[in-house]
């Protein structure tokens, strides 16, 4: 529940501006983030992967919430673009998430960020055809929310 309320927070966290700092010192390298997307996709336990996602997600944001996501080079991207087909919503959402803190230098990414939003919205309606349902609900907690705020940040973006 609280990893869930985390992700709806960290998605919604999106909209807000960058502030500038001046140091880089503390901030994750290139070479951090690369390292914990290795680490990520070479776990076969989901609840680890899922947590590995969500740190490695926020130390993104930390860099992007500096003002310098740009200090980022834009391979994480393409590392980061395998992920969105994880079987785990949560591991979607995150990757979501630190993709749209590139903004528009993560150009790249769209087309696999909405394929992975129609395949979220197309894996919905058939679970709840599964379940009989006439009506179908969005869950309260999936991906989607924060694809789409990526996609936001990277079409919406004037870097």
């Amino acid at each position: 529940m609280l990893r869930n309320i985390a992700f709806v927070l960290i998605c919604a966290l999106m909209s807000a501006e960058p502030q500038s700092g001046d140091s880089n010192a503390s901030l994750p390298s290139t070479k951090d983030i690369l390292q914990e997307i290795k680490n990520i996709t070479g776990e076969d336990g989901r609840e680890l992967r899922e947590e590995k996602i969500e740190k490695m997600s926020g130390n993104v944001f930390v860099v992007w919430k500096s003002g310098k996501i740009d200090t980022l080079d834009t391979n994480v991207i393409s590392h980061l673009i395998p992920l969105l087909d994880d079987d785990s919503d949560a591991v979607r959402g995150w990757v979501a998430c630190a993709i749209g803190y590139f903004g528009s230098r993560a150009k790249i990414a769209a087309p696999h960020l909405r394929a992975a939003e129609k395949r979220e919205i197309e894996d919905v309606i058939a679970a709840a055809r599964d379940r009989g349902e006439k009506t179908v609900m969005a869950p309260a907690y999936d991906s989607t929310a924060c694809i789409e705020q990526a996609l936001s940040k990277i079409e919406g973006d004037s870097h």
